[in-house]
């Protein structure tokens, strides 16, 4: 019952749901197949939809109170761009910064203004009764600031980072605030020490791709047919992507743009391209144009859920912009993905570091729950 556990009510039934649901199975299996049981099945059925339509109720009910109460004051120390950053997004929570730069008083945007430098904060957080700072110096981090933010936790202040805060409020990761250490320290970014759940995780690739192919083949070939009879060219896209470990794959794809729509070099396709044919928009719209990347699941090139691959043309130039978009390539692609069910359709360099900070709140917490919600949304 953690207020953080209620960032979105479709999280939370799905947690619901998925618990009771699968408590409910393991009882039925007792109750009716091991045991002698005489409890009506009807009945049964019935506990299981109002258990889950009750504490669904109860957790919203609870959720509403929590949004009620106040919300905790907090101060935030250093006044640059991780706390601006930081203040915007919890807005009248911040009742003001602290910071030894003498710039940053003056010219800041961001309400409310600097306090004053860091050795007020006693008397700050006196005047103001807060009880929780939040360290938004993510990079130059002197022995003084971090000796006095010390004696302020032992006299019973919550100490909190920019970049957990930022973390659980919009569930993703600050790139341009993380550091190598913070990589090398923070729990998650583990998911593939786990092997069983690796394992579990390519049975469901695998049976849900397999599922996929034969039970919509008679589309598959509808498809197939319109393509041909749209435009010339081959009905298949292919087009070499980053796997992986950095390692390239054939990406299959039902074949949306005419046939020398990159006669002129590689470029990021945009909303309303021109270059797409007339079934093409029909494909995209209903994305039905990724269907046969359920082949390469089965190939193992990639997962169901997972970082969008890209070309190695734009990898190779966004990894010498953005920081870490190397760790992209630590999991296996994705046909979806946590960026692509949180950030609409993108085509720029801004747009690929917001996807970025969402890929990366994905490998550090993958799990199968993580996937099923990623799935179920999408």
């Amino acid at each position: 019952y953690e207020s953080s556990r209620f960032k979105s009510t479709g999280e939370m039934i799905l947690r619901v749901t998925t618990g009771i649901v699968f408590a409910n199975l393991f009882l039925g299996f007792l109750f009716y197949v091991l045991g002698h049981w005489t409890f009506p099945k009807p009945i049964f059925f019935l506990e299981t939809i109002f258990s889950i339509l009750f504490l669904s109720l109860l957790r919203w009910s609870i959720s509403t109170f929590l949004d009620i109460k106040p919300k905790q004051k907090v101060l935030i120390v250093g006044a640059g761009r991780a706390g601006r950053c930081i203040a915007e997004i919890l807005k009248d929570q911040v009742v003001g910064f602290l910071d030894d730069d003498p710039e940053k008083f003056t010219g800041n945007n961001v309400r409310p203004f600097v306090t004053g430098p860091v050795a007020r904060i006693f008397d700050v957080l006196k005047q103001t009764g807060v009880k929780k700072v939040i360290l938004a110096i993510t990079h130059d981090r002197t022995e003084s600031l971090i000796k006095t933010l010390v004696d302020v936790r032992v006299r019973g202040y919550e100490i909190d980072e920019m970049i957990s805060v930022y973390e659980r409020e919009t569930r993703k990761i600050p790139v341009h605030h993380i550091q190598d250490r913070w990589l090398l320290l923070e729990k998650g970014f583990d998911i593939y020490s786990k092997e069983m759940i690796k394992r579990l995780k390519r049975f469901f690739d695998v049976s849900f791709s397999a599922f996929i192919l034969i039970v919509f083949s008679p589309l598959l070939l509808f498809i197939s047919i319109m393509i041909k009879r749209d435009s010339p060219g081959p009905v298949i896209f292919k087009q070499k992507r980053v796997g992986l470990n950095g390692q390239e794959f054939v990406l299959y794809k039902f074949r949306t743009m005419y046939e020398d729509a990159e006669k002129h070099g590689a470029v990021w396709a945009q909303e309303d391209d021109p270059r797409v044919t007339n079934v093409g928009k029909w494909l995209r719209k209903t994305r039905l144009d990724e269907l046969p990347q359920f082949w390469n699941v089965l190939k193992g090139d990639m997962s169901i859920v997972g970082p969008r691959p890209e070309r190695r043309e734009f990898v190779e130039k966004l990894e010498r912009i953005i920081p870490y978009y190397y760790l992209r390539h630590t999991v296996k692609p994705g046909i979806t993905g946590w960026a692509q069910i949180n950030y609409p359709y993108g085509a720029s360099v801004e747009d690929a570091v917001h996807k970025l900070e969402y890929d990366l709140y994905y490998i550090k917490n993958m799990s199968p729950l993580l996937d099923t919600q990623i799935f179920l949304k999408t």
